[in-house]
């Protein structure tokens, strides 16, 4: 069921006006905020002002935001990337079974889908900014304004989202730990191929003692495996920042933006409907659209290392039981800790935006003049579109019916590769 909502021309005329109102209404408050917001500001809006400075688009910020710019990567990081993904590429072509290429195929994917990460740094960084500015904005005008519920909202989601800040720092450093582990003790094909090239087609005069001939071919890929162990490792390290950071980011501004459309609610629900709420809800809704240019073309890439690499990582644990490889025990539940929040966010928001219609439908119409119905009525009709959501090209919504279906095809595909593996 629907909240009923105008139609027709004159509507539509008079929602414009309401909404250009509404937008003036914001813009003036924007430009004599820094008279308000001189005193200490709410620990929601201290939290994405952290994000600000995180997800700056120049390292010259201090010491540490120059480490995060470098670590989410930049053009050198995704250069380095790049010769990654060509030499795990090439260890698995030249793998001489398909037990030995097992590894390069889920380092592969996880370096394709983490290399997606760092390209929309590099390149959408600037929607991220703006989308940061005008979420700041509207968290200070909730917690200065809003209703006392929506203030203690903002104080339970500001430390919940602290202490999940937490979670997937320690989370990355751990699988930084183990990805490591996994480059010292798993074989690796190309050493081994290239060594064994090398001397083969090494022209002398003289026959090859084989024992000399052992050490040689020991001795060249010793050199080549730990030759090219501080790519892997560096590469590893800037890739599971950058993907860790970006889901991180993404999470909070929904989980943000969530809250202030129910702040939104709430005030137009106990009180009149202001053009003060309009202007918000409108600025939300751009925040979100500019999310959305940023995330749309890249949701599906990005969701290769949540999706389809703890797939594999699963089948590999349950097929080898306790002889399993450290990198798929550490990589099996990706799917439960990027992929899962990723799609209860999507449906929190969702509710959220349907949650301000009704709202508004349910607040004091009668008190009302009959601008403020109109800017009600306004209200009620943005906050039911389709757009601003969790969503990716070619998959539609993430939130927790596709989380359902997708969960319950990947229990389907792990059957079938487990039957396959005998």
């Amino acid at each position: 069921m629907t909240p009923p909502c105008p139609h027709g021309a004159s509507g539509q005329v008079d929602e414009d006006a309401s909404s250009m109102e509404a937008l003036k209404t914001l813009h003036l408050l924007k430009r004599i905020s820094p008279a308000t917001t001189s005193s200490a500001a709410g620990p929601l809006t201290t939290l994405l002002e952290l994000w600000q400075r995180i997800i700056s688009t120049s390292g010259s910020h201090g010491v540490l935001q120059r480490v995060l710019y470098w670590l989410r990567g930049n053009k050198v990081t995704l250069a380095a990337g790049v010769l990654f993904f060509l030499l795990e590429i090439v260890d698995i072509a030249i793998a001489p079974s398909m037990q030995r290429a097992k590894f390069p195929v889920r380092i592969l994917l996880a370096v394709y889908s983490c290399a997606c990460a760092q390209f929309t740094f590099i390149h959408r960084s600037h929607l991220f900014q703006e989308s940061l500015e005008s979420l700041i904005f509207l968290t200070d005008i909730i917690e200065r304004h809003g209703m006392p519920d929506s203030k203690v909202r903002l104080r339970r989601t500001a430390k919940q989202l602290r202490q999940l800040l937490w979670f997937y720092f320690v989370y990355a450093m751990t699988l930084e730990l183990v990805m490591t582990i996994a480059f010292v003790v798993i074989r690796q094909n190309f050493p081994e191929v290239v060594a064994e090239t090398v001397l083969s087609s090494r022209e002398t005069v003289i026959n090859w003692d084989t024992t000399f001939e052992t050490e040689e071919k020991t001795r060249l890929m010793s050199w080549l495996r730990w030759g090219v162990f501080p790519l892997q490792w560096c590469s590893a390290l800037v890739n599971n920042c950058a993907m860790h950071t970006l889901v991180l980011f993404l999470l909070t501004v929904y989980t943000v933006s969530s809250d202030v459309w129910n702040g939104i609610g709430l005030a137009v629900q106990a009180g009149g409907c202001t053009p003060l709420w309009l202007g918000a809800q409108r600025s939300v809704t751009d925040t979100l659209l500019k999310l959305d240019r940023a995330v749309f073309d890249m949701m599906p890439h990005l969701l290769v290392v949540t999706i389809v690499l703890p797939l594999l990582s699963t089948v590999e644990v349950v097929a080898s039981g306790m002889r399993a490889e450290l990198f798929s025990v550490g990589t099996a539940p990706l799917v439960f800790t990027l992929f899962m929040p990723l799609c209860l966010t999507g449906d929190t928001l969702m509710a959220a935006r349907r949650g301000v219609s009704w709202r508004a439908y349910s607040g004091p119409w009668l008190e009302e003049r009959p601008r403020q119905r109109l800017l009600r009525l306004g209200l009620m009709q943005a906050t039911m579109g389709r757009g601003a959501m969790v969503r990716g090209r070619g998959i539609g919504n993430l939130d927790r019916r596709a989380f359902y279906r997708a969960l319950k095809s990947w229990f389907s595909f792990l059957q079938v590769l487990i039957n396959l593996l005998g």
